[in-house]
């Protein structure tokens, strides 16, 4: 009997996302892109938020397929996280606020976006005119 070789797929293109919300700029609840899976699918292997304002905040992410957008979780983003050296920025997909997701060979967790998902959030507590909201992720496109 012939053996044949494991051909593995790794993620092929490093990127990452960002999106920011600012002060009475954005509305409450209003989605907008964080990250846009890649024609092949994507794998999102970390994501975090910084808020540059005095104003604590509940993100909610979604991951939206074709016009449907499913809940995928919700975080609380204390003030000044990440903002004044005192505050870490928060985690998004850290296995204590996102329990659930796969974890890498490293214990790293991760989420997988199919070729059309798009990563999105939105905050639900309204900030100040100066306060910027921004989160960032890591990803990678297959």
């Amino acid at each position: 009997m012939a053996v044949t070789a494991n051909s593995i797929v790794t993620p092929q293109t490093p990127n990452r996302g960002i999106v920011r919300f600012v002060g009475t700029t954005d509305a409450l609840a209003t989605l907008k892109s964080l990250y846009v899976a890649g024609a092949n699918g994507s794998k999102v292997l970390g994501a975090c938020a910084v808020n540059a304002g005095a104003t604590a905040h509940l993100v909610t992410l979604m991951v939206v397929n074709a016009t449907t957008a499913y809940q995928a979780n919700a975080i609380s983003v204390a003030a000044s996280a990440g903002n004044n050296g005192t505050v870490t920025p928060v985690s998004l997909m850290a296995a204590a606020v996102w329990p659930g997701l796969p974890v890498d060979s490293n214990g790293n967790p991760y989420l997988f976006l199919n070729s059309g998902d798009t990563l999105q959030a939105e905050y639900a507590t309204a900030q100040l005119t100066t306060e910027i909201l921004s989160l960032l992720c890591v990803a990678s496109d297959f």
